[in-house]
């Protein structure tokens, strides 16, 4: 393999990784564990462990989480659905434009069954439906902004 090739693709192997690794510290930290843990060691300091908690009087060191890869699979995906769901604007638009649709349709029906009010049937199916798609649509846009 070219030299320049093989290097390319091995700087964008490190990349990916320090990027995976940076996604997998925000996670931990919004979810409230945090990327790394306390290792105690003895009361006195050492080269190893060099901080000092006051709370427990011993030197610790702070030491990476380490996660499985089925474990960090699970919490990825747990943390990815609960922030699909958490934005409750983009819930209520979309649940109210199911509700035009739906009264939208019925109230059309019930109007074209009268000869007399047929033009109004078709107006407000194509009303409701225009709003609710208005209505779906400001919810997308939600849904993109908050990414």
């Amino acid at each position: 393999m070219i030299k320049e090739i093989q290097d390319y693709l091995l700087k964008e192997a490190a990349k990916k990784k320090d990027e995976e690794a940076a996604y997998r510290r925000k996670i931990l930290t919004d979810i409230g564990i945090g990327s790394t843990s306390r290792e105690y060691g003895t009361n006195e300091p050492s080269e190893e462990y060099k901080e000092y908690d006051q709370l427990l009087e011993k030197y610790y060191k702070e030491v990476p989480i380490e996660l499985t890869d089925e474990e960090w699979a699970e919490v990825k995906e747990v943390y990815e659905n609960s922030k699909k769901s958490s934005n409750p604007v983009r819930n209520t638009a979309v649940t109210a434009a199911v509700i035009i649709y739906i009264f939208g349709l019925i109230g059309g029906i019930s109007m074209l069954k009268e000869s007399s009010s047929a033009f109004f049937g078709i107006a407000v199916m194509v009303s409701a439906f225009i709003l609710g798609t208005i209505l779906l649509s400001l919810a997308e846009i939600i849904k993109l902004l908050k990414k």
